[in-house]
């Protein structure tokens, strides 16, 4: 198993957005994520699947 995995700051360059609303994200469970130590990841796979998710309600 080789996922890529995301910093907060790469997810939200990528997304273009900001904190509050990456935690936000995070909160509801539209991207999934897993703390680690006090930092928290993003599998990419999540981001991916959160944008296609987006583009259907277009």
């Amino acid at each position: 198993m080789n996922k890529k995995i995301l910093t907060r700051d790469e997810v939200m360059k990528q997304l273009r957005i900001g904190s509050s609303l990456f935690y936000k994200l995070i909160r509801r469970g539209e991207l999934e994520g897993y703390k680690e130590g006090n930092r928290i990841k993003v599998p990419a796979d999540s981001v991916d699947a959160y944008i296609t998710k987006k583009m259907g309600r277009a």
